[in-house]
């Protein structure tokens, strides 16, 4: 689309994505009435001031203000005074109980640096074809194709070692694929091609994959059932938040990353000491800076994977006989 028309065109998208998601609900939800209770607007408003402040904190990583520890402060802040105010609250739009629950924070950490990673995939793949590799935009969503087409493809798979296995089984078999995958991709350069970069990303997506089923159903089989619907979608919410807070960093410290690599690289007619014309080793000194960001960007994208195992340790498959929280 963007290759045809213009980035604005790719929001538009969500219109009709969002009629079809309206009708589903219209005829395939069934038809329930709920149980009337208050609505918790001062706590939903606390807890989405405190995500736009560390939002706000991670933005301004790589910069030489204080802002960053400003804004992460207050958000942190706000977080703190959610929990105070809840303890006093029984109708809390996020039970803290749920997370008084170790499998279920596990689950949560996990699917933060879960979002994390895949963000800065789905963001550095295309980025780097556009750039370092001259591709147009058409092939630079082609070719990040290649890992997202892996990733249901990893879902069932995941789903059905989830049914019959420990959780952490697939859960860290993909968190391995996932690093080793980005691991070989930090290595790309203008060079890169088939078939080794088609290995790369589908490895990549079906871990990003396999990871699915085992975070969810550790997350709400380990929550009581009166909690069960608010797991649902606070393990949800988690990886978004993981995609905002890392989208957010990587801008920020991204592109003060390129400008201290940019540092030294003169565009200079040699001899006189005056800007001139682009050479043909400036153009390759410009193309090497890209792929040391790029390289920077999967690696981060690695070490995420590689972090998340910790938690990852502690997805414990309860039994679904016993209520996990009485």
């Amino acid at each position: 689309m963007t290759q045809f028309f213009s980035w604005q065109w790719v929001f538009w998208l969500n219109i009709p994505i969002g009629l079809l998601v309206i009708a589903g609900i219209l005829f395939l939800v069934p038809n329930s009435k709920g149980i009337a209770h208050k609505i918790d607007y001062l706590g939903s408003g606390i807890i989405v001031a405190a995500i736009c402040f560390i939002t706000l904190g991670c933005s301004q990583s790589g910069s030489n203000t204080s802002f960053l520890v400003i804004f992460v402060s207050v958000g942190v802040s706000l977080l703190i005074g959610y929990y105070l105010l809840s303890k006093q609250n029984d109708n809390s739009v996020v039970p803290i109980d749920l997370f008084k629950n170790v499998p279920f924070l596990a689950a949560n950490t996990l699917h933060l640096f879960y979002g994390a990673a895949l963000i800065i995939s789905m963001v550095t793949i295309p980025l780097m074809v556009n750039t370092v590799l001259s591709g147009t935009s058409l092939e630079g969503g082609l070719i990040l194709m290649r890992m997202t087409i892996a990733i249901p493809i990893g879902a069932v798979m995941g789903g059905w070692l989830s049914k019959h296995f420990d959780l952490r089984i697939p859960a860290i078999s993909g968190l391995i694929f996932c690093f080793v995958a980005l691991l070989f991709m930090s290595r790309w350069n203008e060079l890169i091609g088939d078939p080794l970069m088609s290995y790369h990303l589908l490895v990549a997506g079906f871990g990003f994959g396999l990871m699915i089923a085992p975070i969810t159903t550790s997350a709400i089989n380990s929550s009581s059932t009166q909690y069960q619907g608010s797991a649902a979608g606070i393990i949800s919410s988690s990886r978004f938040l993981g995609m905002t807070f890392g989208i957010a960093a990587l801008s920020a410290w991204g592109s003060q990353r390129f400008q201290d690599l940019l540092l030294g690289i003169g565009l200079k007619i040699p001899g006189t000491g005056i800007f001139g014309t682009p050479t043909l080793e400036f153009e390759n000194l410009l193309i090497q800076a890209g792929i040391n960001l790029f390289h920077d960007f999967f690696m981060i994208g690695a070490i995420l994977c590689l972090i998340g195992i910790f938690p990852c340790l502690l997805l414990v498959k309860p039994r679904m006989a016993k209520d996990p929280m009485e």
